[in-house]
């Protein structure tokens, strides 16, 4: 069987122009080791920050319980929700429901909203999260 042959001015694709490759097979091997170094390193700081972040949430939620746990004291102890996390801190009775200012993750403070939003008499407490705004985007309760 015969096959036709390809004339020489033919170009298929364009990386086949001036008879050089342009894939990554024409990259040096320096600069294919540069590339694929960039690329891991790339990812290894992707990986550690989101496990930085992670972290930082898994405290904000240990911190946010702790919180509701010292509120459902405050309300056994004086039949009312505290105003705010201050109150928890220095209460009207003596001693304090937490011994320093609970803080989240990123090392802000919390809101506190007693009686929560939901149907059971415990309290809501809200972190502003990453971005530091109570926006709703990265709030941690």
């Amino acid at each position: 069987m015969a096959t036709k042959a390809r004339k020489r001015g033919t170009i298929f694709f364009p990386w086949e122009r001036g008879g050089r490759s342009l894939g990554w097979s024409a990259l040096g091997p320096r600069l294919r080791l540069f590339v694929l170094a960039a690329v891991v390193l790339s990812a290894g700081v992707w990986l550690v920050s989101r496990a930085d972040h992670r972290a930082k949430v898994r405290a904000t939620r240990t911190a946010a319980a702790t919180l509701k746990g010292a509120v459902a004291l405050f309300r056994i102890d004086h039949g009312r929700c505290p105003r705010n996390v201050q109150e928890l801190l220095r209460p009207p009775s003596g001693l304090p429901y937490v011994p320093t200012q609970p803080t989240d993750g990123w090392g802000r403070g919390f809101v506190l909203h007693c009686p929560g939003s939901t149907a059971s008499p415990s309290a809501d407490v809200v972190s502003a999260g990453e971005n530091g705004a109570f926006d709703g985007t990265d709030d941690v309760q």
